[in-house]
């Protein structure tokens, strides 16, 4: 199968941007880790981490493109992007003012990042296809 290069650059802005989303939600479990107690400073941190998560994630789910803009969805959009990231904003259900550990972050980060990866995979296993 072969893809035009305005197709191809567009499924590679939707890598991109899913590729960020899932990268943030995994370098902050990370930060997060198994600890049992974090200072407050670096609570206010992680929660300002979280804050650009949701943000970036209710952006893309509005309207489900890649830029959260208002117009319709491509198809690449609508089969692998709008899906995931409406999902992992509902899965995020995190209060951006809770504590990382007493309010389990964890948890719902591994949910979210799930609910990207899983999409994310499929359409690089779809770019790799129609480039060889």
């Amino acid at each position: 199968m072969s893809i035009s290069d305005m197709e191809r650059m567009h499924v590679l802005e939707v890598v991109a941007e899913m590729e960020a989303i899932h990268a943030a939600m995994d370098d902050l479990m990370n930060k997060i880790g198994d600890r049992r107690a974090i200072p407050r400073d670096e609570v206010e941190q992680l929660q300002d981490e979280l804050a650009a998560i949701r943000s970036r994630l209710d952006r893309g789910a509005k309207y489900g493109t890649v830029d959260g803009a208002k117009r319709a969805q491509s198809p690449i959009e609508s089969a692998y992007f709008a899906g995931a990231v409406f999902q992992a904003k509902a899965n995020l259900g995190i209060r951006v003012n809770s504590h990382p550990i007493q309010s389990g972050w964890i948890g719902r980060l591994i949910g979210a990042s799930a609910d990207i990866g899983m999409p994310l995979a499929n359409l690089r296993d779809v770019l790799s296809n129609a480039e060889s």
